[in-house]
């Protein structure tokens, strides 16, 4: 992995970052939405917590049964879906996150169905909350169905669309292998489709958030003589400071005085949306 970021990427992954970038997240609680003490998050985790049980018990019964593997599978699923969005509880996200659990709640309401007595009245019980869970479910899932749609629509007719554009706009302005900057929320995707390297080593804007690294760029950005920029102009605000971080940090006004007192604009693609900066 290592050798191939060396070769493709031209840089080493510092792997002291990846233990920062988790120590401001889950320590500092950075970008996180704290989770509320009793809320339908708390359901669903232990619906997750209830299946592995279940197959563990299984696991001790010896019962190989199709449905407890089909149980236990959720489970895992499910905590691996919940432990990613659990930092981002809002209610829009607990959408994501069910869907494993409303599988796992309708094979136990079958078994539970299948029973007598008081196992039968619980299932009674659980059945209209799985009924109107699997209804709000399905009440959102139009919204994501013409999303998703839209996009294939998109896709199928081979609509050129502002990603494209810029990309091949690069594209055209780079060689493979060459060394330039892409300030722009898509740098990722313009990078992989133009072939092209990062000459820093940071991470993709969408997760940059230490000081450290907007001085990185900064200080390239002064010292930098033959490096091409490519400059996504939704990238900046109306008072034409870059849209990195919120608000106007100081760091993002100084690299945004530097573009504009150092650099000058030699190529903008036909959308007008990337324009390409060499230094003065």
């Amino acid at each position: 992995y290592i050798i191939y970021m060396k070769l493709y990427y031209g840089n080493v992954p510092d792997f002291s970052m990846f233990l920062k970038y988790q120590k401001i997240y889950y320590i500092h609680g950075f970008s996180m939405a704290p989770m509320k003490v009793i809320h339908m998050w708390n359901m669903v985790i232990l619906i997750y917590i209830a299946g592995l049980s279940y197959g563990i018990k299984a696991m001790f019964d010896r019962n190989t049964d199709i449905n407890v593997k089909s149980i236990v599978f959720l489970s895992i699923l499910g905590l691996g879906i919940f432990s990613y969005f659990q930092g981002r509880s809002y209610d829009s996200n607990l959408l994501v996150v069910c869907y494993p659990a409303l599988l796992i709640l309708t094979i136990f309401t079958d078994k539970l169905l299948s029973q007598k007595g008081l196992y039968r009245f619980i299932a009674m019980i659980i059945l209209p909350f799985f009924i109107f869970s699997t209804i709000m479910l399905l009440s959102k899932s139009f919204t994501f169905y013409n999303h998703i749609t839209n996009k294939f629509v998109i896709m199928c007719r081979q609509e050129d669309n502002k990603v494209l554009i810029n990309g091949k706009f690069i594209l055209a302005h780079t060689h493979p292998g060459e060394k330039v900057l892409i300030l722009s929320y898509h740098s990722g995707i313009y990078y992989n489709m133009s072939g092209t390297l990062c000459p820093l080593k940071i991470g993709h804007f969408t997760e940059l958030y230490y000081k450290d690294d907007y001085r990185k760029i900064s200080d390239f950005l002064k010292e930098n003589k033959e490096v091409k920029i490519f400059l996504d102009n939704t990238f900046l605000n109306e008072k034409n400071i870059l849209l990195i971080l919120p608000g106007n940090s100081p760091v993002l006004v100084d690299i945004t005085n530097i573009l504009i007192k150092d650099y000058k604009q030699v190529d903008m693609s036909s959308d007008g949306y990337m324009i390409m900066l060499k230094k003065l």
